[in-house]
């Protein structure tokens, strides 16, 4: 790189530390594009939705949520850019890993629902359209049992166990 390339990098790099809104070129970190999201003790994190880049796809999301309440269920999740959204459990007991559609999933009192890339929970968003997204993310609805209904956005990421990561301290 000559030097005016490193003199341009360079006054990048000083600006956009003295405003965080600069968008560099490379991906910004997970948690800089995160909201908060609660509703009646119930706080969600890591909110994460794979980008096939192309509509038609079924795609994985992922999110955690902490209780600080009593226990709880979540029994549904919808969302405009999918035609609909389903909780995966992979099964891995047999010879081969099966997928399991539950019908909830329990968020325990004082605890934490982690559903993460590479474990065995994930929502399944059928026939996926990234064209619905807006700035880089998707608006999910998210019904739980008893603290009702809320709208989180969930970041999209081309790799969701490298976005994942990104909220580790």
């Amino acid at each position: 790189m000559g030097c005016v390339g490193r003199l341009i990098l360079g006054v990048i790099a000083a600006f956009a530390a003295l405003s965080p809104s600069v968008v560099l070129a490379r991906e910004p970190k997970a948690e800089l594009l995160e909201t908060a999201a609660r509703v009646s003790g119930l706080d969600l994190s890591r909110r994460i939705v794979a980008n096939p880049g192309s509509a038609g796809h079924d795609v994985a999301g992922y999110f955690k949520v902490r209780n600080a309440g009593a226990e709880d269920l979540l029994v549904g999740m919808s969302c405009h850019c999918a035609d609909r959204v389903e909780l995966h459990r992979i099964d891995r007991s047999g010879a081969r890993p099966t997928m399991i559609t539950d019908a909830a999933w329990p968020i325990p009192e004082a605890g934490v629902l982690e559903v993460r890339p590479g474990g065995a929970l994930h929502l399944m968003l059928m026939n996926f359209d990234p064209a619905k997204s807006q700035d880089g993310r998707v608006t999910l609805e998210l019904t739980f049992r008893d603290a009702g209904k809320i709208r989180a956005d969930f970041v999209l990421a081309a790799d969701s166990r490298a976005a994942w990561s990104k909220f580790e301290p």
